[in-house]
C-alpha cells in the first residue's frame, strides 16, 4: 500500500478535517514542545515515550479531527512507581462502565483514575504512551500508532493548517509497512535529538497531562 491509499482511507474516515504527511520542519517543532515538558502540576515527572514511538516509524502523518473520530481503545496514560507498579491510568470510553461502580479507585478527573490501595512511599512518574490506529482496508502488514500531544503542540499543529476552533484534536500518526512517498523516507533523527531511555529535557511546564486523558486539543 502507498502513502496516497493509507491517506485516503483516513481522511475518508468520520471526523476526519485533514490528513497528510507531517512536514519535517513541524515535526521538529513539536518534538522539542513535547520535549520541553518534563512533568506536571505538582512536580511529578513526566516520560513522553508514545510521540516518539511514533516518529520513529517509516511515515509520520498529521491529524486534526472532531469528537466524530473514533477515539482510542487503549490506555496510554500510565501513573506508574519505581517498582513499576501502575497506581494510575487514564479511561477509555469502554472502560469508564466498567470502572465506574468499583469502590478501589478515585476519578482524578473524568477521564483518569487513580488506584490508592497500591500508592506507597515510591516515587511516581506519568508515562505518555501511544495507541494503535485501525484502518478498514489497510493491510495487515502496516502497522499505525496515534499520539495526542500537549495543547501547546496542538496549537501549533492547529494553526500550520488554519483551522480554528473548539473541539478539534490534533495527533501525530506513525505508520510501517508503506511505501515510501516520493522515495524518500525522512529519519527523525536527522531533524531533532530523540530523548534517550525517555529522558526529559526542559523547564517545568504547568501544563497538565491529565488533560490529555480527554484528549487535548479538544
Amino acid at each position: 500500500m502507498r502513502v496516497g491509499e493509507f491517506l485516503e482511507i483516513l481522511r475518508g474516515m468520520d471526523g476526519v478535517i485533514m490528513a497528510d504527511v507531517m512536514p519535517v520542519d513541524l515535526i521538529q517543532e513539536v518534538a522539542e514542545m513535547e520535549t520541553s515538558i518534563d512533568c506536571i502540576s505538582g512536580g511529578m515527572r513526566l516520560e513522553n515515550i508514545g510521540l516518539f514511538q511514533c516518529l520513529h516509524r517509516e511515515e509520520v502523518i498529521v491529524l486534526l479531527s472532531d469528537g466524530v473520530f473514533e477515539r482510542p481503545r487503549e490506555i496510554t496514560i500510565r501513573m506508574i512507581d519505581t517498582d513499576g507498579v501502575v497506581i494510575g491510568h487514564d479511561v477509555p470510553e469502554y472502560l469508564r462502565e466498567e470502572l465506574s461502580g468499583r469502590d478501589d479507585l478515585i476519578w482524578m478527573s473524568d477521564g483518569f483514575v487513580l488506584f490508592p490501595n497500591l500508592i506507597t512511599n515510591k516515587d511516581a512518574k506519568m508515562v505518555m504512551g501511544c495507541s494503535t490506529l485501525r484502518l478498514n482496508g489497510v493491510p495487515e502488514e502496516v502497522d499505525a500508532r496515534i499520539f495526542y500531544p500537549s495543547i501547546s503542540s496542538a496549537e501549533i499543529m492547529n494553526r500550520r493548517f488554519g483551522v480554528e476552533g473548539t473541539g478539534i484534536s490534533a495527533a501525530v500518526i506513525g505508520v510501517d509497512g508503506l511505501e515510501p512517498s516520493c522515495g524518500q523516507s525522512v529519519s527523525v533523527s536527522d531533524v531533532v535529538e530523540v530523548p534517550c531511555g525517555g529522558g526529559r529535557h526542559g523547564e517545568p511546564s504547568p501544563e497538565d497531562a491529565l488533560y490529555r486523558c480527554d484528549l487535548v486539543g479538544e
